[in-house]
């Protein structure tokens, strides 16, 4: 979207309320963040993260009506300002995005919300599960959440609610893909698709028309022993599936295409004084998987045809806990992904797993907060550790600092996170909210 529609709708969000009594607000913040790559690393005195963002959000409530927009102003010293445009985003290294804008209408036992909403699925935390509905932004490894890099999708949700239980409908007719690093400023760009020739160009969006269409409902129950949610999803993978060939020098050539999938997803959370019992699970019936890098050269070098896609089913799990004593919290999960069948031709394994730990304090009556978060892959063993300190120097004012160490696993394998070794760094910043 470009930057004169979006300042259009703003003004246009604004003028809608303007002449009817309601309740208005603004807030925003101003953030900057740079990030050095530590010693040991390859890319040792090098930058691997530097931006600059401007963020607002304008909140409108009458009677029965509420009006939702955010958007913000970012500029990446990274991005290489000559290269192509970045797929999904539409920004070269500076560039105004829409997060969210949505309207809705809500009566006694039902609602309706019209626009780009963001929409979080599922109890598991910085891990996806049943939490497929929107997409995620993976331009940025680091210091960025898992809920920060949600994506807003263009949908029509239509709620039913009676006491204790809700029912959300989600009608999705344009499809919002996941953001990739294709940028050639992108420190993951090389890590992710090494030396491969990849570009938006090469990635085939599905067809604008009514059979794209997206769909999504939730379910939920709320009672005083636990909550229960039940989820469905019919659309399409946020990330497409990787196909190779060889171009007319030989070099390898990537494109990509998104194939459909279908889930069904539960979760629960039991609280228990303290503590909270998190459960949560997926099945994916006959999810589509890319043919391995491997196998697919091989086939075209000996001039066979073969299958690119392959249908598996899928099932994720995860059980997590919570405690939270005074002013500490600590969070374990443990998570598994299964795949049945034959995937000897697939890049992956049939069973794979990971423990998490996240632990976090604040202290000095909330002006500092602490926290440590890892990941630790049960395959290879490698894994991610994240440990950071915000201190509040005033209202406004928050000064943080960031280290997040990659760790090969075992025999030196690099496994899901090992393999962003180099990307290990120091991060720091300061944000001012108003």
């Amino acid at each position: 979207m470009s930057r004169f529609r979006l300042v259009l709708l703003f003004q246009f969000s604004f003028l809608i309320f303007h002449f009817f009594p309601q309740e208005k607000n603004f807030s925003g913040s101003l953030s900057t963040l740079v990030g050095a790559a530590l010693p040991y690393t390859e890319n040792s005195g090098d930058f691997v993260l530097g931006e600059a963002k401007a963020e607002g959000e304008l909140s409108v409530y009458t009677e029965e009506s509420s009006l939702y927009a955010s958007g913000f102003l970012l500029y990446d010293a990274l991005r290489n300002h000559a290269d192509a445009l970045d797929f999904v985003s539409g920004r070269e290294n500076s560039g105004l995005s829409l997060k969210e804008a949505w309207f809705d209408y809500t009566e006694d036992f039902w609602a309706v919300r019209v626009g780009r909403q963001i929409s979080a699925w599922g109890k598991a935390d910085g891990l996806s599960v049943t939490d497929v509905l929107c997409p995620q932004d993976e331009t940025q490894f680091a210091a960025s959440t898992y809920a920060e890099s949600r994506l807003g999708i263009n949908a029509v949700r239509f709620s039913l609610k009676s006491g204790s239980y809700a029912l959300d409908a989600y009608c999705i007719p344009f499809f919002t893909p996941a953001a990739l690093p294709l940028s050639e400023g992108s420190p993951l760009k090389k890590v992710i698709f090494g030396d491969a020739v990849f570009s938006k160009d090469d990635i085939i969006l599905p067809e604008v028309a009514v059979k794209n269409c997206e769909y999504g409902a939730k379910f939920s129950a709320y009672w005083t022993l636990f909550d229960l949610s039940l989820y469905a999803f019919y659309g399409f993978d946020d990330e497409p599936l990787v196909s190779y060939s060889l171009s007319d020098d030989n070099s390898l050539k990537l494109s990509g295409e998104y194939e459909k999938m279908l889930m069904f997803g539960a979760d629960t959370a039991i609280p228990i004084g303290e503590t909270v019992l998190r459960m949560e699970a997926a099945f994916f019936p006959e999810r589509k998987f890319a043919v391995s890098a491997q196998n697919q050269i091989e086939a075209i070098m000996q001039g066979k045809e073969m299958e690119k896609r392959i249908g598996r089913n899928q099932l994720k799990a995860l059980a997590g806990i919570d405690w939270m004593p005074s002013s500490w919290t600590i969070t374990a999960q443990y998570y598994a992904d299964c795949v049945f069948g034959e995937i000897e031709k697939i890049e992956r394994q049939s069973y794979e797993h990971c423990a998490t730990l996240s632990v976090s304090r604040s202290l000095f009556n909330e002006t500092l907060d602490i926290s440590v978060n890892g990941i630790l892959s049960l395959k290879d063993f490698d894994s991610v550790i994240k440990g950071k300190a915000e201190y509040k120097l005033s209202d406004q004012i928050t000064l943080n600092i960031e280290g997040d160490f990659f760790n090969e696993g075992k025999d030196g394998k690099a496994g899901s996170y090992g393999k962003f070794k180099e990307l290990s760094c120091l991060i720091i910043g300061g944000k001012y909210t108003f």
